[in-house]
C-alpha cells in the first residue's frame, strides 16, 4: 500500500512539474491562446476562478491535415459551473491551429487560466501564442464534441448541456440521428440492434429491435423487428413484429401472414374499406335475377346463401369486410327486387279481387 501511495505522489509530482499554466490577461479573464503544437493529442486541461475548478479531458488537433477540431471526453466543473472552457481556430484552411481560452459564466466575476497536460507523455510541452487580436479566432461549436458531465453522470452529444443520461442535438441544423449497428460483416443472424427498457429490477421493461431469437422466443423466425413487453419477469414476444422480408406486421402473432394481422379485439371509431365493383349492377335492367324458387333449392341443398361462404369456410378463413359487405348488399338488393315483384303481384291480385268482389254485388 505504502509503495502504491509513493508511486501516485511520484506521478502527480512529474505531471505538476510538466503542466503548464497560461495566465488570463484580460480583466475578468478571457484571454485566447494558440495551440502551435501540431498533431493529434489527448490532453486534460485544468481552469480555476472565482471559487470554481474545470477539468476536461480532449481529444484535440491542431494544424494535422490543416485541421482544428476538438472533442470532449469528459468534463469535471466544481462549483455551479461558475468557468467554462472556449474553443475556436485561427488561420486558413492552410494553415489552421485551435485556440482555447477559459471565461466566467454570467453569474461570475472573473476567470485565472489554465493548464494543460499531455495524458500519455506529461513530459511533453505545448506551445501555445497569446492571441492579440481575438477578431482572428473563429469559435467552434459544439456540434463538434462529445459531452461528458461526470458529477451528473450525463452525455451530451452536440450539446454542452445534457439534460439526461444522453443527449443528443444538432443544434438548429440537421437531423439528431442515433444509429445503432451490429453484424456488420453479414457472418451472424444472431447479433441484432436492439434498445432494452428495464426497471422495477428487471421484472417490468420494454425491448425494441431486431431480434433473430428473444430469450423466451425458443422458435422465433430471423430478422424480425420486434417490441417485446416485460411484465412480471414475463416476456411478451408478440407484442408487435414487423416482418421486413414482406412488411408483414402482427400484433398478437409472431408470423403475421398479412400486412396487418391482429390476434385479438379491434375497437376503433371507424374502419374504412376500400370497395371496387359496387353491386349497384343488381339493378341494371339486363341483370339475370335468380328466381326465389332456385333460391329455396340452393338452400335446401347446401344450408346457405348462394355465393356466401358457408360456416365452414369462413371459420377456417375468417371473413373479408370488404368483399363480405359487397355480398350482403347483394342479396339486399335482390331481396328488395323481390320485395318489389311482390308488390306488384300483390296489388295486382287485389285489384282482381275487388273487380269480382263488385260482380258478385
Amino acid at each position: 500500500m505504502k509503495r502504491l501511495f509513493s508511486i501516485a505522489v511520484l506521478l502527480f509530482l512529474v505531471q505538476s512539474a510538466f503542466s503548464q499554466t497560461y495566465n488570463n490577461t484580460a480583466p475578468n479573464g478571457s484571454t485566447w491562446y494558440k495551440l502551435k503544437t501540431r498533431g493529434r493529442h489527448v490532453v486534460q486541461i485544468n481552469g480555476s476562478g472565482d471559487y470554481a475548478h474545470l477539468q476536461v479531458i480532449a481529444h484535440i488537433v491542431s494544424g494535422s491535415y490543416n485541421t482544428a477540431e476538438y472533442t470532449i471526453l469528459s468534463e469535471y466543473n466544481y462549483n455551479h459551473k461558475q468557468i467554462e472552457f472556449k474553443w475556436g481556430y485561427i488561420g486558413n484552411q492552410h494553415d489552421r491551429y485551435l485556440a482555447i481560452k477559459t471565461e466566467p459564466t454570467p453569474n461570475a466575476s472573473y476567470s485565472r487560466g489554465f493548464t494543460i497536460t499531455d495524458i500519455s507523455d506529461p513530459s511533453k510541452v505545448f506551445e501555445l501564442e497569446l492571441i492579440t487580436d481575438p477578431g482572428q479566432v473563429v469559435e467552434i461549436g459544439p456540434h463538434n464534441m462529445v459531452y461528458v458531465k461526470e458529477h451528473q453522470r450525463k452525455v451530451g452529444i452536440g450539446t454542452t448541456d445534457p439534460q439526461t443520461r444522453l443527449h443528443v442535438s444538432t443544434g438548429t441544423n440537421g437531423d439528431a440521428v442515433l444509429k445503432i449497428e451490429a453484424d456488420t460483416d453479414n457472418s451472424n443472424e444472431g447479433d441484432n440492434a436492439r434498445i432494452e427498457l428495464v426497471q422495477d429490477g428487471g421484472s417490468l421493461g420494454a425491448k425494441i429491435g431486431m431480434d433473430q431469437s428473444w430469450p423466451s422466443a425458443v422458435n422465433a423466425p430471423d430478422n424480425l423487428f420486434r417490441i417485446v413487453t416485460r411484465y412480471a419477469n414475463v416476456d411478451r414476444t408478440d407484442a408487435f413484429v414487423i416482418d421486413n422480408s414482406n412488411g408483414n406486421i402482427g400484433i398478437g402473432t409472431a408470423n403475421p401472414g398479412q400486412k396487418l394481422e391482429v390476434n385479438g379485439t379491434i375497437r376503433s371509431k371507424e374502419v374504412k374499406v376500400e370497395a371496387n365493383n359496387w353491386p349497384d349492377y343488381v339493378f341494371a335492367d339486363d341483370y339475370q335475377l335468380t328466381t326465389l324458387e332456385e333460391t329455396a333449392q340452393y338452400i335446401q341443398q347446401n344450408r346457405h346463401l348462394p355465393e356466401v361462404p358457408s360456416a365452414i369456410e369462413m371459420e377456417a378463413n375468417g371473413v373479408e369486410l370488404g368483399e363480405m359487405n359487397m355480398l350482403l348488399l347483394k342479396k339486399i338488393e335482390e331481396l328488395t327486387l323481390h320485395l318489389i315483384e311482390q308488390q306488384e303481384l300483390i296489388k295486382e291480385q287485389n285489384e282482381r279481387i275487388e273487380k269480382l268482389e263488385n260482380q258478385i254485388k
